[in-house]
């Protein structure tokens, strides 16, 4: 067993947590402390400093003391009613940015307040439904489902072929609830038969869509 000048041995500086081993050997954490007394206000003061140091360096001490200085904290949801916006337009711009920001205590309540701007949100909601991440597309879904607005019919079809099974179930039923048409569809199918079914979905809004014929309503299996 190694023991140093002081006649402490590395078992003990490990027990005091003041080494780390790495690959086998041990450094010191901290600086090693001065030989004699005399040195004590100076082996305080680095020691002062280190611990300063880590602090500052984990952002512990930004903006401390001065909320201004601080800057908005990415980690927290801010209510509309501190936000300094013009107009609807703003307010939702904001909320989605907070909906697509991947942290679910900013996500959460922004899908919330976004149900009170439904029908005006649905514009810039709809782009979302090809999110890449599935908490984005489910959010979009819900709050456009929600709106009750028959023109995301179209978005809704291609969210049959979306690679989770279950929002391409929700999609699907909505589909259903709005139109009284299912053309066979199973979420479950695998990727050929999802796809063939899509494009009948497809054909069939087109023709509905131009006024093609009364017949068009009564083409897919109920």
């Amino acid at each position: 067993m190694m023991r140093d000048s002081r006649g402490v041995s590395d078992r003990e500086m490990h027990g005091a947590g003041l080494v780390s081993s790495v690959r086998g050997s041990t450094r010191p954490i901290l600086p090693p402390e001065p030989a004699t007394a005399v040195c004590r206000p100076a082996r305080f003061a680095v020691r002062l400093a280190f611990c300063l140091a880590a602090v500052s360096a984990s952002g512990m001490l930004t903006g401390c003391g001065d909320p201004k200085r601080r800057g908005p904290d990415p980690d927290r949801f801010v209510p509309i009613e501190e936000r300094n916006l013009r107009g609807n337009d703003e307010i939702i711009d904001s909320l989605i940015s907070d909906l697509t920001s991947g942290k679910p205590v900013r996500a959460w309540p922004a899908e919330e307040y976004l149900r009170r701007y439904g029908k005006e949100a649905t514009p810039k909601l709809r782009p979302l439904l090809k999110h890449r991440e599935l908490e984005v597309r489910a959010a979009a879904f819900r709050l456009l489902d929600a709106a009750g607005r028959e023109e995301i019919i179209p978005d809704l079809i291609d969210l049959l072929m979306d690679e989770d099974q279950g929002l391409r179930y929700e999609a699907f039923l909505s589909l259903k609830r709005r139109t009284l048409q299912t053309f066979g569809y199973s979420h479950l199918a695998d990727a050929e038969t999802r796809a063939r079914v899509h494009r009948r979905w497809k054909e069939w809004y087109e023709k509905l869509r131009k006024g093609a014929g009364e017949g068009a309503e009564e083409e897919g299996g109920r």
